[in-house]
């Protein structure tokens, strides 16, 4: 390590030098001994090199040891890059421990990029379920819109990312957005089931979102008629043809009244018999 130093010392500045290091195949303690070598007071750690961030670069790579050493040296968690990004919306993609590390040393949650996307947006379509947790833990918007006014659940959805879209119903997100395209959560999730890219997580994402919507799905059937395997369709029609039943807009209703945030807290309120409560958080 300290040969490679050496000789990168003549070729390369101090910054070219960290960013070399934490891109290598060097153990993680030889790692963290280089950076250490090269942080000091002169390192603008904040500012970008060729387009990207040292901090974001750490993070991309899943790098936690390295991150918690740059943000100890002064590193900013809310320094953007040229796509508007912080090293939030990196960690959110990758790790759940970059995420708290981060939202530790004051990283902001309701951040955007230049698509208007949140960190939590980003944790949901990569199915990043323990950021995606995490994120709402320290109350990221599970409503927040997209320049396209997506949801995090809308991206969810079109993934059928089964374990996001649970986990954004169980913080109470609103299933029935309408996007600058016309679509809901619901109505992406179908248009991929119909091309036939639908596996077993997005019929359960399916059936989640039908039972949020109180099975009051407005889907319009010429958009599915002669497309998807017999059983969806059936579905989708009896989704879209019968009156909801009392007890299934009762849950709608009750569950639109709370509004936002962790559901299960809030009905722990409640003198109500256990199987309503589980009735309610969509357990069947």
């Amino acid at each position: 390590m300290w040969f490679k130093l050496e000789k990168m010392q003549m070729r390369f500045s101090r910054m070219e030098r960290l960013f070399f290091i934490i891109s290598s195949r060097e153990s993680l303690e030889r790692k963290i001994e280089g950076v250490k070598l090269l942080v000091c007071d002169d390192v603008k750690l904040n500012e970008m090199h060729g387009g990207l961030i040292l901090l974001h670069y750490a993070c991309a790579l899943n790098e936690l040891d390295i991150c918690e050493l740059l943000l100890q040296h002064g590193a900013d968690p809310n320094v953007r890059d040229t796509w508007n990004r912080t090293a939030l919306h990196y960690a959110a993609e990758t790790s759940a421990d970059c995420v708290e590390l981060f939202l530790k040393y004051g990283a902001l949650v309701h951040v955007r990029d230049n698509n208007h996307c949140t960190p939590l947006h980003w944790a949901a379509y990569k199915n990043n379920f323990y950021s995606v947790r995490k994120l709402l833990e320290f109350g990221a918007d599970p409503d927040a819109l997209d320049a396209n006014h997506d949801t995090p659940l809308s991206w969810a959805a079109l993934k059928g990312n089964l374990e996001s879209v649970t986990m954004l119903l169980e913080y109470n997100c609103r299933p029935d957005t309408i996007n600058l395209n016309g679509n809901t959560p619901l109505s992406r999730l179908v248009q991929i089931m119909l091309m036939g890219l639908g596996s077993l997580p997005e019929e359960r994402c399916l059936v989640l979102l039908v039972k949020a919507l109180g099975n009051s799905a407005k889907l319009n059937a010429a958009t599915f008629s002669g497309h998807g395997s017999v059983e969806l369709n059936d579905f989708l029609r009896t989704c879209t043809g019968r009156v909801p039943r009392l007890m299934e807009l009762c849950r709608w209703r009750i569950r639109r009244s709370m509004g936002p945030g962790r559901l299960i807290n809030r009905l722990s309120t409640l003198s109500i018999p256990p199987l309503l409560r589980q009735y309610i958080m969509l357990k069947y």
